[in-house]
């Protein structure tokens, strides 16, 4: 496996906030809300914006709504039977993109059972109360300024009647909306030229009468959007996505999470296995540094939580006999940690390193491995130029690191000691790369810092902390794997789980281990997992929106894609 191309980062799954064992989503869902506010990684299809835009208006205009329950089932209603009309679509339209829509898997049956016509009585394609909406894209709706909650229904903004009424000419002329909404039984056939109107596939025609007021809320461009942070750094967070789509078409290859995240880490790409430096214009300078910021926190999750899968399997290889604390940090073993860290970083023969090695020492030997120059101290200008030479072409950086923890925890042989090290130094790059900003409180760093709370594993907290061990006691690095384990695996876990006990009002969270007497025993094992960048949401939005398309096995922008770019006052090459 090449380095230079990490294959070995699958695709984020969502996780249950219970599957969260160290709390690590609490920083990572603060940074991605402020970036991507109103996109998530389950509101992957724009037309369900404008379809349940229109629910709500058409459901507060038809129906004599007196309690939120009323509200509920009417919503609902209107939702199967979107969901209907979908899949009715694709029967007729299978090249149409007919991905993600809601409720997919009960309505094909429900589909395939009904003959002429579909009885909706007692048929659930979706199990919350209001369908999709509920589960995927009220919040979401809510934060673009399209609704508000009363008391016993949502209601339209004056931007989302605008939405709404755009829908509503789609659909206007179709049987569905002149005489059957509500209805019980719906004829097949209505179902169908309800469907072709409106189908998910189809926003990107140019006669969608709702694409360009879409666009204009999606990029932040409307008048309302002015003036908001939140609206701004989605409207650049999507300009910045375009630029990697641009870049990566004009080389024919396709931009995946992965890539699209070396962009803002490294400023760089991989082209056909050569390393492409990525020249960011001006305009998106400081989201592209959120970004940044975003993924440092990425693969210090990735560390803490690679610690804590390794705890786990050395609990479990230990099964019955358990072990207690102390127990567990004897497994290190000294020589193959040492040799080990002597294999990834470039150690002169005159240097000397051993369990008792001072972590000042390895921060000094991180930098002279990844820039190629002696470190005589570790300091903020160190940490600078570090930060401008560890790359993607850096025989050593995150990507490496992360990639061999992935591969070890694959592999049969699994070592304790070897996971060890590859997590600690891991947490040490990312270190090693902020500690510059911590210290100028740059505003991508501070921005970090704002959303961490005292509580939580951050990279920020991870700096502050281990500045002052640094500075107080200048650890060694059995020391410091000590603590970390302690402070930032074993107890936070604790901490964790009894949040959850102590919140949890109809059942217990799920838990990974458990004290018995003087020993710990595991319950479950856990996989150390990125976080979802929300990336592929993003793309699929902007495919919607007519904005890129995909050609062969790669995406280009289209011509309104590029002039939405030169709008923006994005230049691309």
């Amino acid at each position: 496996m090449s380095i230079l191309n990490p294959v070995w980062v699958k695709p984020a799954s969502i996780a249950k906030k219970t599957l969260d064992p160290l709390g690590l989503d609490r920083v990572s869902d603060r940074l991605i809300g402020d970036l991507l506010t109103g996109i998530t990684a389950l509101t992957n299809r724009t037309r369900y914006y404008s379809f349940y835009t229109w629910a709500v208006k058409n459901v507060n205009e038809v129906e004599n709504i007196t309690g939120f329950d009323e509200f509920e089932n009417a919503f609902f209603d209107r939702d199967r039977a979107y969901t209907l009309a979908c899949i009715a679509h694709e029967q007729s339209s299978p090249e149409g993109d007919h991905s993600n829509i809601q409720g997919l898997q009960e309505g094909k049956k429900k589909w395939q059972v009904s003959k002429t016509a579909v009885t909706l009585k007692g048929f659930r394609h979706l199990q919350n109360s209001m369908g999709g909406y509920g589960y995927y894209y009220q919040a979401s709706i809510r934060k673009l300024g399209l609704t508000k909650q009363e008391q016993t229904r949502d209601s339209l903004t004056i931007l989302g009647e605008g939405l709404a009424k755009a829908f509503e000419k789609t659909v206007s002329g179709t049987d569905y909306y002149k005489k059957w909404i509500g209805k019980e039984v719906i004829k097949k056939s209505v179902l169908a030229e309800y469907g072709s109107h409106c189908c998910l596939c189809i926003l990107h025609r140019k006669n969608a009468p709702e694409r360009e007021i879409l666009r204009k809320i999606i990029l932040g461009m409307n008048q309302e959007a002015l003036g908001d942070t939140y609206h701004e750094n989605r409207q650049k967070s999507l300009a910045f996505v375009l630029c990697a789509i641009h870049n990566f078409g004009q080389k024919s290859e396709n931009l995946g999470s992965q890539a699209f995240l070396d962009l803002a880490y490294f400023k760089q790409f991989l082209s056909e296995d050569l390393i492409m430096s990525f020249d960011p214009p001006l305009e998106i300078a400081d989201i592209i540094e959120k970004w940044k910021t975003f993924r440092s926190h990425d693969y210090f999750a990735f560390a803490c939580e690679s610690l804590f899968q390794a705890f786990l399997k050395t609990l479990d290889i230990h099964r019955t006999t358990g072990l207690s604390f102390s127990d567990f940090i004897s497994q290190i073993d000294e020589t193959e940690s040492v040799n080990e860290l002597k294999a990834l970083l470039v150690v002169r023969r005159e240097d000397k390193i051993s369990k008792r090695i001072r972590l000042n020492e390895i921060l000094k030997l991180i930098v002279a491995s990844a820039t190629g120059h002696q470190c005589v101290d570790f300091d903020a200008e160190a940490s600078r130029k570090f930060d401008l030479s560890c790359n993607l072409g850096s025989k050593i950086n995150e990507n490496v690191l992360a990639a061999k923890l992935s591969d070890h925890f694959e592999t049969e042989d699994f070592s304790l000691s070897r996971s060890t090290i590859l997590a600690l130094l891991l947490s040490l790059f990312v270190y090693v790369r902020l500690y510059w900003r911590s210290k100028t409180k740059d505003k991508p760093f501070t921005w970090l810092a704002s959303r961490s709370e005292a509580s939580d594993l951050s990279p920020s907290n991870f700096i502050f902390k281990l500045e002052h061990k640094l500075v107080n006691a200048n650890p060694t690095m059995f020391d410091f794997l000590s603590w970390i384990y302690k402070d930032f695996v074993f107890t936070q876990a604790t901490n964790v789980y009894n949040q959850k006990v102590g919140s949890s009002v109809y059942s217990l969270p799920i838990s990974w281990f458990h004290p018995d007497g003087e020993v710990y025993r595991i319950d479950r094992l856990y996989d150390a997992r990125f976080r979802n960048s929300r990336f592929h949401s993003c793309l699929s939005i902007l495919t919607d929106l007519g904005l890129c398309k995909s050609v062969k096995d790669h995406q280009e922008l289209t011509k309104d894609g590029r002039d939405l770019l030169q709008k923006l006052g994005v230049s691309v090459k």
